[in-house]
């Protein structure tokens, strides 16, 4: 939204309701238009107080109805989105999983909101073929041993959604199936019943909202409080075994990353194949950690982001993952990061390609255009923005290298040659509808 200013006397009343706006609701970037005679001109103004934003109450009687649910159900489970990160609601998130015993699955831009190392944790990824045998309550088999073994997990028959609005990349086009008992909790009223119809809709902030299922939960007895930790290790293992498969060496790039980055480490993301893998697999420990192009999703993302996580957060290291194409759109932002003194690692995988375009290419058509790339060399490219760099010839050089360039305190741009495949896993069509209407 555009808030323009006609006069001086009009600024301060403008500024306080524009950022009133911004921290409102779902809170978002809002624009205030000043013309030139406006800046140009002076007036006796008074400078207002910032408005204070409440987030919105949810309503009891949803909050009733939502603990019914929860308190018969067998085998909840919870899915986050990026509403528990920016309602900070990470604390009454762990207080409502461990209550009802229930995994956690989040998305992309939920990721943080409850630490990886927590046995309840499941992780994002939530259309693995196993996750979305688990959200449907069908069998999944034990990942050690044959895949015919007797050992399944549980039914899951309820899920509380949080600040989140099923997307059509998380959803595989709103198909994928889920818990047939839906709790949606989101501050904004159209996404409830937007994409999947809700069992118990709760508009309201999420802390809010799960400070009151918390506190009507302490006193409801459950029809189910056994200790499902073992369900998710086995989940996350089985994950973690179709990945070794697929491609061993994006296991062994995310195990590396997270050994050399410590753990407050700021990761922010451009596209990239590499990216992909982080995106599945690698552990995350508290919230705010990992700055990912959800929405648009656009190339070039990843060195104005990282300089700007840097910025609003100086102590903590700030770590870009980033393609060769990408890095391309944005690289001459490196001259602001040396001119301004703005720490950032860059590690920037090159495959000379768009690497997530072409494989899709030769798939869909057997053939590819415009998807590879004549690179410079990134090494002098860097010397010529003032930038340390380095390039590693395999994936065992790089946890010692990260942590060098992390130590440094400076600009360092790390290249890395690796190529990888999509980490791309369908659900069998069994576990989808065929379209998002059934």
């Amino acid at each position: 939204m555009v808030w323009p200013c006609q006069s001086v006397s009009s600024i301060p009343r403008v500024m306080k309701e524009a950022f009133m706006q911004m921290q409102s609701g779902r809170p978002g970037p809002v624009a205030i238009e000043i013309p030139c005679d406006v800046l140009d001109a002076s007036d006796d103004v008074e400078i207002l107080e910032p408005a204070t934003v409440t987030r919105p109450e949810p309503h009891p009687e949803q909050i009733y109805q939502a603990v019914q649910l929860i308190s018969k159900a067998q085998h909840p489970v919870i899915w986050v989105g990026g509403g528990v990160i920016v309602s900070e609601a990470s604390d009454e998130l762990l207080q409502l999983a461990e209550r009802i015993q229930a995994p956690v699955f989040t998305t992309i831009l939920g990721e943080g909101a409850i630490s990886d190392e927590h046995p309840l944790a499941a992780g994002s990824s939530i259309l693995h073929p196993a996750s979305c045998e688990y959200l449907a309550g069908n069998s999944v088999p034990d990942p050690i041993g044959t895949l015919n073994s007797n050992e399944f997990f549980a039914a899951c028959d309820a899920m509380v959604a949080i600040g989140t609005r099923f997307t059509e990349e998380e959803t595989n086009g709103w198909r994928l199936r889920l818990p047939e008992s839906l709790i949606h909790i989101d501050i904004d009223p159209n996404e409830i019943n937007r994409n999947y119809p809700a069992t118990v809709g709760i508009v309201g902030d999420a802390r809010q909202s799960l400070r009151q299922l918390n506190q009507l939960l302490e006193s409801m007895p459950l029809q189910n409080s056994a200790d499902r930790s073992m369900e998710v290790d086995k989940l996350k293992k089985r994950i973690l075994q179709d990945c070794c498969q697929l491609a061993p060496k994006g296991v062994e790039l995310v195990q590396r990353l997270r050994t050399a980055l410590p753990r407050e480490t700021i990761i922010v993301s451009d596209l990239t194949i590499a990216a992909y893998w982080c995106r599945r697999l690698l552990d995350l420990y508290q919230p705010r950690t990992y700055v990912y192009p959800w929405g648009f999703c656009t190339l070039g993302f990843g060195v104005p982001a990282a300089i700007g996580a840097k910025l609003a957060q100086p102590d903590q290291p700030v770590v870009l993952l980033s393609g060769d194409g990408g890095f391309l759109f944005n690289c001459q932002e490196l001259a602001i990061a040396v001119q301004f003194g703005v720490p950032i690692v860059v590690l920037l995988f090159n495959d000379s390609a768009y690497g997530v375009l072409k494989p899709q290419q030769e798939k869909r058509y057997g053939r590819t255009n415009a998807v590879d790339l004549v690179n410079p060399d990134f090494m002098m490219l860097a010397r010529a923005f003032g930038v340390d760099s380095q390039r590693v010839e395999s994936i065992d050089q790089l946890d010692l290298t990260i942590t060098k360039a992390i130590e440094s305190n400076q600009t360092t741009i790390i290249e890395i040659p690796l190529q990888l495949p999509l980490p791309i896993m369908e659900p069998a069509p069994r576990l989808l509808h065929q379209s998002r209407n059934q």
